[in-house]
């Protein structure tokens, strides 16, 4: 089986996260936010925004690309639901003190969804809309600039604030620190 996959790493504040909420909203008004992959009950706890959402993992449906979601029953009235396939993940960027860690979306599905692809896509123009800056990594303890140009992440405005206010922008997961690239003319 043909599958494709995205993801892209980003570092959204709340605010950004407001304004990426409304714009997929204003693109695609059908989409739903799936609050969590761990269920209570066998039916998704879908909300109808973003902000109503509680967890740092959500899940992006669109119900008329997949009016039921898969699921698996855990025995105690519980249900896991799918991480992709038929939904986005988007792990939230994540504010801890003096330090934004980054955040992304991600998916994976068949080559021959065409419904899926077109979601992915429209979600994907969203996002790249609200990335504003590239980043420069540098080392926290002596302040050396150690890679300059990085486009990978996306950057909204609320996160490039933060960074220009002393926030350091952190990978989730590795011991990388990112500051938005400056012009230093």
């Amino acid at each position: 089986m043909d599958y494709v996959k995205k993801y892209s790493p980003v570092f959204l504040s709340s605010e950004d996260e407001a304004r990426f909420e409304t714009e997929l909203k204003a693109t695609i008004p059908t989409i739903r936010f799936i609050d969590g992959s761990l269920w209570e009950s066998l039916s998704p706890p879908w909300r109808s925004l973003l902000s109503q959402c509680q967890n740092r993992t959500v899940y992006l449906w669109d119900p008329e690309i997949c009016p039921e979601l898969p699921f698996k029953p855990l025995g105690d009235g519980r249900a896991r639901g799918p991480a992709s396939g038929v939904v986005i993940q988007f792990s939230r960027s994540l504010r801890q003190d003096n330090t934004l860690r980054s955040g992304d979306l991600g998916v994976g599905f068949e080559h021959g969804n065409i419904e899926m692809s077109h979601f992915v896509k429209a979600v994907w123009k969203v996002l790249r809309a609200i990335n504003c800056c590239e980043l420069r990594g540098f080392d926290p303890t002596t302040g050396g600039i150690l890679d300059r140009g990085i486009r990978e992440y996306i950057v909204g405005h609320g996160a490039k604030a933060l960074s220009e206010s002393g926030v350091i922008l952190k990978h989730c997961a590795a011991d990388v620190c990112y500051q938005v690239e400056q012009d230093d003319n």
